[in-house]
């Protein structure tokens, strides 16, 4: 690929072919980094490539004296050109783009912790799946059944949605708790709650046990009642027929003595009727003989006597004597079983009288029934707000672990140390390796550190070998198509080597500018097969064998 810049800051005129190194060299303030961001900006697509420089002040980027400038990328592929000041972009086909921190327009350790996380969660694709997620929830006794539920949310939501929702489920369980118990929630606090009335016994028991026990206290209770609802109107009633009990039984002896004597007056008058002739019975027939009156008894025939009027009278007043003493009999018999009864209502009310306590015994005893009623309820109370606290408390800590996975210094953090942990061990480890620099390493917080020193205390020059072996690394992992690196004037001589050796590794079509004195002392890479040593003279970029004359 070609790249063509003119006009640009202190460039009047550049022109390179971008294959194997390109080596852009001159004494300072010369124009090497605005070749350099030229360069960057038209392969990033970015027209302006300053930070604190806005789209409206980019006539600053035009060479003094110009009234415009451009930079142009030529390749098989298409091309793309930035004009200023107007700070347009144009393409044509498919140019080659790299990222802004490939072409050095960005660099990883100058952002801020948050945009360096959100450039390897890019690059790495460091955005965990449902398996993170349930992996995590698994270490914290977390079902599967939740793990997908909430992963559900996050799908249709995203992490911090899901995460401001689990925050205030966890708000809503902790005034479910305060509702429970009465109390202000603490964790110490919820960890060890114990009901006032709480027993060290309940620890060992059950609802259906404690419920139990109520329900057998609340029956004893409402038996006392039902025995002291027996009031004094009632004790009269009952003591009242109790004490006609002896002249009821007294008038019962007595009906049955007179319903003996009616027996027997019946029978008398019955046997008394026998003996007596019922007329009804007697038929007279003429005797064929003498004409003479006969009758038949027992199927014998006898003389036949007419029954006198006398005999007729007295059979009527025996048979009367016969009804009045069944009727007698029978007012007896019924006055006999009045009596019979009413003894016995007399003889109950006398037996119930005797199965009632005292009154006072009896309010004592509902009183201790009723006090036993409330020891089992306060039982049974307090084991289900224990319960139902312990449960709230249980549901408190696992939306507690969910809340801590879902931040995000949750499975996020942990997917993306993860990722980066790989990273620097696959992409960056070789890299630092090959140039025999130090270990670079990249901590939870973002933070970098060069040879187990932080990022703070390194020198200018251990800083630029950090900020390239990231470059590499990142423009590598995302498949770059060329690097743009400036200033590596800063590397002493086996700094330049271990450069090479990485640029050689990456085998990217590279630009690499730097300060040299004068081209003399300026190494000629396309007589090392390397690529190209270009000069500039007078803000124009030749070949170095040029410059040397």
């Amino acid at each position: 690929m070609k790249i063509t810049a003119e006009n640009y800051r202190g460039i009047k005129s550049a022109s390179l072919a971008l294959e194997g190194i390109v080596l852009v060299a001159a004494p300072n303030a010369s124009g090497k980094s605005a070749i350099a961001q030229a360069a960057g900006a038209v392969l990033a697509g970015q027209a302006v490539p300053i930070p604190g420089i806005l789209k409206s002040m980019a006539g600053m980027l035009v060479r003094n004296g110009a009234s415009g400038g451009f930079a142009q990328l030529d390749a098989a592929s298409g091309t793309a050109r930035i004009d200023w000041p107007r700070a347009a972009l144009k393409t044509k086909g498919e140019p080659p783009q790299i990222s802004a921190i490939a072409a050095g327009i960005e660099s990883f350790p100058a952002a801020e912790p948050k945009r360096r996380t959100e450039i390897l969660i890019e690059l790495l694709k460091a955005f965990p799946v449902f398996e993170d997620l349930r992996e995590r929830f698994a270490r914290e006794g977390i079902s599967e059944e939740i793990a997908r539920a909430v992963w559900d949310t996050i799908d249709k939501q995203g992490w911090d949605a899901a995460h401001a929702q689990s925050k205030e489920t966890g708000a809503r369980l902790k005034g479910q708790w305060e509702a429970v118990t009465g109390e202000r929630y603490g964790a110490k606090k919820a960890e060890n709650f114990t009901p006032d009335e709480w027993e060290p016994e309940l620890a060992s028991s059950s609802a259906e046990l404690l419920t139990a026990a109520l329900t057998d206290a609340r029956d004893t209770l409402d038996g006392m009642i039902a025995v002291a609802a027996v009031d004094d109107a009632e004790r009269e009633r009952l003591q009242e027929l109790a004490d006609k009990f002896p002249a009821l039984q007294a008038a019962h002896s007595e009906a049955s003595e007179h319903l003996q004597r009616a027996i027997e007056s019946h029978s008398s008058a019955v046997i008394a009727l026998q003996a007596l002739r019922d007329p009804s019975a007697q038929q007279l027939h003429e005797c064929p003989h003498c004409k003479g009156s006969l009758s038949i008894v027992g199927g014998n025939v006898e003389a036949g006597v007419p029954l006198s009027d006398e005999d007729i009278a007295n059979w009527a007043a025996a048979q009367e004597s016969v009804s009045k003493a069944l009727e007698i009999g029978t007012k007896a018999h019924s006055i006999l079983n009045e009596a019979r009864s009413a003894m016995t209502e007399a003889e109950n009310a006398a037996k119930q009288l005797s199965s009632l306590v005292e009154p006072n015994a009896t309010h004592e005893q509902v009183q201790r029934a009723r006090q036993a009623v409330s020891i089992a309820q306060g039982r049974l109370d307090a084991f289900t707000r224990k319960t139902r606290a312990d449960r709230l408390q249980n549901s408190i800590l696992q939306n507690a672990a969910i809340v801590s996975a879902l931040e995000s210094a949750g499975v996020r953090q942990d997917k993306l140390n993860d990722s980066v942990n790989r990273f620097l061990i696959e992409s960056v480890a070789p890299l630092y390796n090959m140039a025999r620099w130090e270990k670079l390493e990249i901590s939870q917080d973002m933070s970098l550190s060069y040879g187990g020193r932080a990022w703070p205390l390194l020198s200018e020059s251990e800083k630029f070998r950090v900020r390239v072996l990231l470059q590499i690394a990142i423009a590598l992992r995302e498949g770059a198509s060329a690097l743009i690196i400036d200033a590596a004037d800063i590397l002493d001589k086996m700094g330049r080597n271990g450069l090479i050796a990485l640029l050689r590794h990456a085998a990217l079509p590279a630009l690499v500018c730097m300060t040299i004195p004068t081209p003399k002392e300026m190494p000629n890479l396309k007589a090392a097969g390397l690529g190209e040593s270009l000069w500039i003279r007078d803000g124009v970029t030749v070949p170095l064998s040029q410059a040397e004359d």
